[in-house]
């Protein structure tokens, strides 16, 4: 898949002496000078780079497309929100106003029934004025008659 400079390969296999001298754990390095890469595998790295490019381009545009559609439905929401809101201050108001309707039809209705009350109060007294003047009429009436009895009887 590779081509490789061997001439300039550095391999060495270490064994580091600590501080404390003791030796440590032996460890590998490796220098190795990559010369060129195959036509098959720069093929399939420039590939497998592309549909990662194109799958972030596909992530990232998927998530504008969600934000975008998301930001869209607050605003939709938001918009329906304020509607009903307006049309609840509507209904409030609409709802005072039919309460102070009620109210003064309340108010007149008193009014009238407390007129209609004195007028019958008026009419009731009335007439019971009325019985009462046939009555002091018969009474005096009834004195004169008695008067008028005692004189005959007097002059005779």
């Amino acid at each position: 898949y590779i081509e490789v400079d061997e001439k300039e390969i550095d391999v060495r296999l270490t064994n580091e002496v600590k501080e404390d001298g003791t030796t440590g754990a032996p460890s590998l390095y490796a220098n190795i000078p990559i010369l060129n890469i195959k036509n098959e595998m720069k093929k399939e790295m420039v590939k497998e780079k592309h549909e990662e490019e194109n799958t972030n381009e596909k992530i990232e545009n998927n998530e504008d497309k969600e934000n975008k559609e998301s930001k869209e439905q607050d605003d939709k929401n938001s918009e329906n929100n304020d509607n009903n809101n307006k049309e609840d201050e509507n209904i409030q108001q609409d709802n005072k106003e039919e309460a102070k309707q009620e109210t003064k039809q309340q108010e007149e209705t008193k009014q009238t029934q407390s007129s209609e009350g004195k007028v019958e109060k008026e009419q009731e007294a009335n007439k019971e004025d009325v019985k009462e003047e046939p009555k002091e009429e018969q009474k005096i009436e009834k004195e004169s008659d008695k008067k008028e009895e005692n004189k005959t009887e007097n002059q005779e």
